[in-house]
């Protein structure tokens, strides 16, 4: 079986049916003093905050945030949205030790139009314009409290 001193799951691990199924796999495939990386989007960040906010006051009707978040018509959607401690008790279910972790910019808030631009259905480009500023704002108040819409661990197996 082949080892590894490092193995990362980039944008990936929210889009497994089954997360703990490929930490158990990433368990035997890890060399005594390998890590593992996980970059997930954060369930806590703004962004998502308010997209659940705004699905749950309007009863369901102001859902586009918070499908797009999701991934919703997609090919390969999120099946899970992580936390900090979301995503260490799973690491710590799984025989892995958090050695590090930190939060990051989903992206420059100048590029949040090209985040939103996928719009399905009739839109107008002032519609797109207005959530395409409105992300970019959210992602820069993230960014600016040290927030950021990503969270990152570092993980060995105990």
């Amino acid at each position: 079986k082949e080892q590894f001193d490092v193995i990362s799951f980039m944008d990936v691990l929210e889009h497994f049916e089954n997360p703990a199924e490929a930490l158990a796999a990433t368990r035997k495939h890890l060399e005594p003093d390998g890590v593992v990386v996980i970059q997930v989007p954060d369930q806590a960040c703004w962004l998502f905050r308010l997209a659940e906010a705004m699905h749950r006051l309007s009863g369901g009707r102001i859902a586009f945030a918070l499908r797009r978040l999701w991934l919703d018509g997609f090919d390969f959607p999120h099946q899970f949205y992580f936390t900090r401690q979301t995503l260490a008790r799973l690491l710590d279910d799984n025989g892995f030790e958090v050695l590090d972790w930190g939060r990051t910019s989903i992206g420059h808030p100048a590029e949040a139009l090209d985040r939103v631009a996928y719009a399905q259905g009739p839109s107008s480009c002032l519609q797109s314009v207005v959530v395409g500023v409105s992300v970019g704002l959210i992602n820069a108040v993230d960014t600016i409290c040290g927030h950021g819409g990503l969270l990152t661990m570092i993980a060995k197996c105990r």
